[in-house]
């Protein structure tokens, strides 16, 4: 399951600086194993220039339900980014919205989701739901029922090297991660974009998390999908990060 090139929560690095707290987990439902790929092409990339350039479940009405409570303790590595991820608690208010995309594309029972800042369209399986990071280019889809989150993110201005950028986030997350182990850092095929993946392992509360952190370049800016779960869903989970992977659209 390693792609070799991609990238991965309190006083460790996190691709948003929080992880949604932790969840009853069970087996994921075939229906709903399709894709989770969550890599920031500012903080997960492969031989491509995706990082940043150093600086740094679905509601009945058919549109995705929007979660406010705040993310947990971050404990995963955040990609380089322009300013400094944000620390304090979203509001109500500073919940995204969800105007609807168009879902062609989408796999039946998907909800369409659209980045409030207007950078990429997606889905969601049914029952994810969406949960504010407290950055305006980060955001979290989780699956309250198994734990397993997808965190996109995205700069306006990404580097020319992607999988440097996942090695040295890799390299801050491990100093402060003694549970750290990597599986791999290197280019990925992802449509025709230039992207490397990110891909280990860490414990978090107790529990070992299995992360696949997709990084690329596309429209002029940075993306970056990563995926985790607990270490006992991951192989399930590919194809649910696969359907993700192919319900994302630059905008």
């Amino acid at each position: 399951t390693a792609v070799h090139g991609a990238p991965p929560a309190a006083d460790a690095p996190a691709p948003s600086g929080a992880e949604p707290p932790p969840t009853a987990r069970r087996r994921v439902p075939p229906a709903l194993v399709a894709f989770v790929g969550v890599a920031l092409v500012v903080a997960a990339a492969a031989a491509v220039p995706a990082l940043s350039d150093g600086g740094g479940g679905s509601g009945g009405d058919g549109e995705a339900a929007v979660t406010t409570d705040p993310p947990g303790a971050a404990d995963e590595p955040v990609p380089p980014a322009t300013t400094a991820p944000s620390t304090t608690a979203p509001s109500t208010t500073e919940a995204p919205t969800t105007t609807a995309p168009s879902a062609a594309g989408l796999p039946a029972g998907w909800v369409p989701f659209a980045d409030p800042a207007g950078t990429y369209t997606i889905g969601l399986p049914p029952g994810w739901q969406v949960r504010p990071t407290g950055a305006d280019n980060r955001i979290d889809l989780v699956d309250p029922a198994s734990g397993s989150f997808l965190r996109i993110e995205w700069t306006a201005s990404p580097g020319d090297d992607a999988a440097q950028a996942w090695r040295d986030l890799a390299a801050s997350f491990a100093s402060r991660n003694d549970s750290y182990q990597e599986i791999g850092i290197g280019p990925a095929e992802y449509r025709d974009y230039a992207a490397a993946l990110w891909e280990f392992r860490h414990r978090s509360d107790g529990t070992l998390q299995h992360t696949g952190n997709l990084g690329f370049v596309t429209a002029g800016r940075g993306y970056a999908l990563m995926l985790r779960t607990p270490e006992e869903l991951w192989d399930e989970s590919q194809a649910v990060f696969d359907q993700f992977k192919q319900a994302f659209q630059p905008t």
